[in-house]
Formats: C-alpha cells, sequence, structure tokens
C-alpha cells in the first residue's frame, strides 16, 4: 500500500481530489508536537533508544515523517492528533528541544488508517520474525474482514484473495505470507 504524498488539489467543484482507492489524499504537514497525542498502544521506548534518536534528529533532523490521524479539536480548539506510527521520532524531537514536527495526516476509514500504521511499522529494522508475523497477521485480518472472506473449516481458502492482496501490497511474495502467517498463527506457548 503505498503512501503518496502530495499537496491536495482542488477540483473544478471545490473539494479535493481523490486517489484511485476512493481515500482522500495524505497531507504532509508541520504539527505541534504537543498536540500529538501517543496511545497506550505504542510500544514504549527507554531512555538509551530516545537519546540515540534524539543524536540523530540533532545530527540531521527528522528524515521520515510521522503518521498522524485527526483526532479533533481540544478544549482550547485546536486540533489535536493521534500518532499511528512515530512515537520515536516525537519523544526524540521532543528531546532536541522541537516544537513541531512533519506529519503525514492520514485520512479514511478506520481500516485504512490501521493498515498505514502496519505497512509503517512492519519493515523496520528492529523488528523479529515474530514480530513481523504478528503485523503480517493483522493486516490479513483487516483484508479478509474488508473482503468478507471468512477461513472455512479445515483452513485457509484454497484462492485466497487476502493473502494475494497482502502480498502485492506489501511487495512480499505470496509464499513468505504465507510462512509469516503460519509463524503468527503459532500457539502462545511456542512462541
Amino acid at each position: 500500500m503505498p503512501l503518496p504524498i502530495e499537496k491536495s488539489t482542488k477540483s473544478k467543484s471545490g473539494t479535493s481530489e481523490r486517489d484511485k482507492s476512493g481515500h482522500d489524499e495524505l497531507r504532509l504537514r508541520t504539527i505541534p508536537i504537543d498536540r500529538i497525542v501517543i496511545g497506550d498502544n505504542h510500544r514504549s521506548h527507554d531512555a538509551d533508544a530516545i537519546n540515540d534518536m534524539a543524536v540523530s534528529i540533532r545530527e540531521v533532523g527528522v528524515i521520515n515523517p510521522v503518521l498522524v490521524q485527526y483526532a479533533g479539536k481540544n478544549d482550547d480548539g485546536k486540533s489535536e492528533y493521534d500518532c499511528i506510527s512515530g512515537a520515536l521520532r516525537i519523544y526524540g524531537a521532543k528531546e532536541v528541544g522541537y516544537t513541531e514536527i512533519s506529519a503525514i495526516v492520514l485520512k479514511g476509514d478506520e481500516d485504512h488508517i490501521q493498515l498505514c500504521g502496519i505497512a509503517a511499522d512492519l519493515f523496520r529494522d528492529d523488528l523479529t520474525v515474530l514480530q513481523q508475523a504478528e503485523f503480517l497477521k493483522d493486516w490479513l485480518k483487516i483484508i479478509r474482514t474488508k473482503d468478507g472472506q471468512s477461513a472455512q473449516p479445515g483452513g485457509r481458502q484454497p484462492h485466497d484473495r487476502g493473502m494475494s492482496e497482502t502480498a502485492k501490497a506489501l511487495n512480499l511474495s505470496r509464499r513468505m505470507v504465507g510462512r509469516l502467517e503460519t509463524i503468527g498463527d503459532l500457539s502462545a506457548e511456542v512462541k
């Protein structure tokens, strides 16, 4: 699933254009850090990881924007955002003294937002194969639910469109998607 960063364009009717998927285009913005909420669902980062990120940001800046979703207005009437991906970059930027950060503001339904977050996190260098498998399992669940596909008694459907769509969207082979799904399906005791 590509994450295009394009300037919003207006059609002749004055409404913003939509991309091929039907979702509003993603928008790159500079957002005050204090208006981004990092939820409990993000993994925690120790002081060393935050310090390492701060050193990197001090040297080269924030190269990759964080992913956020508009969350509404706060009590002061100012926009707030939920962090989808990039909590470590936000912590590092705060440590350096940044008050603003580049962010891609995601729009779309909840499934689309979740898929964007998974895509952003799935290919991090520090993930174990088990963590990749868990992300992929979440991705497949969303895709299969959207497609109305459910597993039949006895296992996976022979022509699993969810697996094909996932492989194509994430630029993985169907075989790799199948392997990661198998790992993700292992029991908690085995994991």
